[in-house]
């Protein structure tokens, strides 16, 4: 592919997306990483894009796609994730459909798959999706309805240009619309997520075939009522001998520390315990009353080389501020800031490229 056909594309799927990740242009573009980024520098240099960490977004300064967009995924790929699973979907919410009853269906690759099952129901159908129009139109007792509003090509779906209500009156027991996930709160549907769950990220990931090196290491503490002030520490101290922090927290004293791999499991071990009541008694023998300790045990979410794990993935929605090992609380808000930046397509105040996921891929990947 020439560097011209190569621009081209890149340009486009900006123009739909918004973003793109390093990872996807490597799969849809015939070319190096090395000639992918250089490619990327000219058009940055050039003022057509702007580099961010995890892929590339369209410069603030280019000039705006004519007509108004969507973001997301475009439809003609979308169609095909999953595509098993949306089909098994579509011929369940097309069972519950009664004859002659009419029903709502909102424009989405997975109600696209009610459609075949439609067919000898004589249902009305209003629907914003064209794609849905396009497939009930050949079933002779199907009558379909549209909205009035601006065709939106990427989806290929009506919505209102204005805002304003242009639906037709139509009232149905039944509306049938996608969703990016169902939880206890209800359908889910959002522009971007993001995966910040510690320990467990890597299981949340994996089914979708994001990898991510985050490893639960099992930490303990025990928190202790002060008993002397005096004799309780004023600030951090470190047991070099064990690797045990002691530290003040106003009338408590917190000793923590071990780094033990053993999974995800949440089990006390009392041999544990020991080691940090040795080191309590050892430097601070008055300062707590080790009777009214409370034990606690937690997992750290420790990379392969330290740092967090922020930003981008394989998919354009679907972000990570993750892997924060022992500094959770210290990095919480700067990497959630970082993030947000990046989301909100500011430029973060630090250089977060090497924070990417795709930093593993040549040497754990």
């Amino acid at each position: 592919m020439h560097s011209a056909e190569r621009d081209k594309l890149i340009l486009e799927t900006l123009d739909q997306r918004g973003f793109i990740s390093f990872q996807d242009l490597e799969k849809h573009l015939t070319a190096s990483a090395a000639t992918i980024r250089r490619d990327l520098q000219r058009l940055d240099d050039a003022g057509l894009v702007s580099r961010v960490r995890g892929g590339v977004k369209r410069a603030n300064n280019a000039p705006e796609p004519t007509g108004r967009t969507l973001s997301g995924v475009p439809f003609h790929e979308n169609i095909h994730r999953n595509r098993p699973q949306k089909e098994a979907i579509g011929r369940a919410a097309a069972k519950l459909c009664n004859v002659g009853e009419g029903v709502m269906i909102d424009g989405g690759s997975t109600t696209l798959q009610m459609c075949p099952h439609l067919a000898g129901l004589n249902l009305q159908v209003l629907t914003n999706s064209l794609h849905i129009v396009n497939a009930l139109l050949a079933q002779s007792g199907t009558r379909v309805l549209v909205p009035g509003g601006q065709v939106f090509p990427e989806q290929n779906i009506i919505l209102s240009a204005a805002g304003d209500d242009g639906m037709p009156r139509f009232h149905a027991p039944r509306l049938f619309m996608g969703a990016a996930s169902l939880g206890p709160a209800g359908l889910m549907q959002a522009d971007a997520y993001v995966a910040a769950l510690g320990s467990w990220s890597p299981r949340l990931l994996k089914p979708i075939g994001v990898y991510v090196p985050v490893y639960p290491v099992k930490g303990y503490s025990i928190t202790v009522p002060v008993i002397d002030a005096d004799g309780a520490p004023v600030s951090t101290v470190m047991d070099e001998s064990y690797k045990v922090a002691i530290t003040r927290l106003g009338d408590r004293i917190r000793v923590g520390g071990t780094a033990e791999i053993s999974g995800y499991s949440n089990s006390l071990d009392l041999a544990r315990r020991a080691t940090l009541d040795h080191s309590l008694t050892d430097m601070f023998p008055r300062g707590g009353d080790l009777s009214k300790a409370t034990f606690w045990c937690g997992l750290r979410p420790m990379t392969p080389d330290g740092p967090p794990v922020i930003g981008a993935t394989r998919y354009a929605n679907l972000h990570l501020n993750t892997g924060h090992g022992t500094l959770g609380w210290t990095m919480a808000c700067g990497s959630a800031r970082v993030l947000a930046d990046m989301l909100s397509g500011r430029k973060p105040d630090i250089d977060a490229t090497e924070l990417t996921i795709s930093r593993y891929d040549h040497r754990f990947g």
